[in-house]
């Protein structure tokens, strides 16, 4: 395997870590924190 552009795995980071925020600020006024809300998309999804 070729070796990644040194700051793909950077850029990847950012864009899970926004991911995360975002979905974090849609929850946050329900009972469901980003963990448990990927985790049933997960289940919904296989």
């Amino acid at each position: 395997m070729k070796n990644l552009e040194p700051g793909i795995g950077r850029l990847i980071a950012r864009i899970r870590h926004g991911i995360y925020s975002y979905v974090a600020d849609r929850l946050k006024n329900r009972e469901l924190d980003v963990g448990q809300f990927f985790f049933l998309r997960f289940i919904l999804h296989h």
